[in-house]
């Protein structure tokens, strides 16, 4: 007799093949996927956190000349805060029809992982979009539109500074422009190391040379010609990313000054029969970008 392949044992083949389709999704590079790259991340909050209170505290301090006997003593001054970036709990998950795991059992192949992979890659691309942009209706925010991040507009654009009669120069300053203000608004307390630009800006500077006779390009002249490098001795990180469209952000990607916290990563929970499919919900948190 031919062999009988229920729904119970299309169910349990599914939950051996399970490991097998995990492994592979972490194992695979979405290079696209950059925000890790481009802030902290943090696993730091447990994953019962409803929010996150970041506490800080800030002061004054400064002594002075005081008399031997006079009652002029300074004191410290201590002011203590705190405030609350929000969490929101998130899900993705993939199916398979009870069709589709009695023919990978019976065929004792395993299953197709395309939706798995999808499922994983639907999670990072709102982790993503989320570090990046936020979201302002459940009071997240995100990197390129964080309010604690101040603006203004750039004296000139990279068109017109390429097109005047010193590129190089104009170009350069440029993209000094906020690197300096955040330098000089902070008093020298914050080094901005990484500048982030759009793709198009990024390769127009990385192919138009400095002057004719030169060989070095305006983006490799400006890691090395800016203020954090002057002050630090280090080169400018310059990215080109296609969430932005003509803005320049300077900022430092220390832990001092931002993390982004996701207290739950993605996590595939037991396979569940529903009607004639088995579906795999996964569940995950994310919060805002803590500044």
């Amino acid at each position: 007799m031919p062999t009988q392949i229920t729904d119970s044992d299309a169910l349990a083949f599914l939950i051996s093949e399970r490991a097998h389709v995990e492994a592979r999704i972490w194992e695979r590079k979405y290079t696209p996927i950059i925000y890790q790259e481009l802030m902290p991340v943090s696993g730091e909050a447990s994953e019962w956190a409803k929010s996150i209170e970041v506490h800080f505290i800030d002061g004054f301090t400064e002594g002075k000349f005081i008399g031997a006997g006079g009652d002029d003593m300074p004191y410290a001054r201590i002011n203590k805060g705190r405030d609350t970036v929000p969490v929101e709990y998130g899900g993705i998950g993939y199916e398979y029809t009870l069709e589709e795991l009695r023919e990978a059992a019976a065929g004792r192949v395993p299953l197709d992982v395309t939706s798995a992979n999808m499922a994983r890659r639907g999670y990072e691309e709102h982790a993503q979009r989320i570090g990046l942009l936020g979201d302002a209706d459940r009071g997240l925010e995100g990197l390129l539109n964080h309010s604690a991040i101040p603006t203004a507009a750039a004296a000139t654009t990279l068109a017109v500074a390429l097109a005047s009669g010193t590129p190089g120069d104009s170009a350069a300053a440029l993209i000094n422009e906020p690197l300096n203000a955040v330098i000089e608004d902070s008093k020298g307390i914050e080094m901005p190391n990484r500048l982030l630009m759009s793709i198009a800006d990024m390769n127009t500077l990385a192919t138009t040379r400095l002057g004719t006779v030169n060989d070095t390009t305006i983006l490799d002249y400006v890691k090395t010609k800016n203020a954090y490098t002057a002050m630090t001795g280090r080169p400018l990180e310059i990215r080109g990313i296609p969430q932005i469209t003509d803005e320049l952000l300077a900022y430092s990607s220390s832990e001092d000054v931002m993390v982004y916290h996701i207290p739950l990563v993605l996590r595939f929970i037991a396979p569940q029969p529903v009607g004639l499919k088995v579906r795999v919900p996964g569940e995950y948190k994310l919060a805002g970008l803590e500044m």
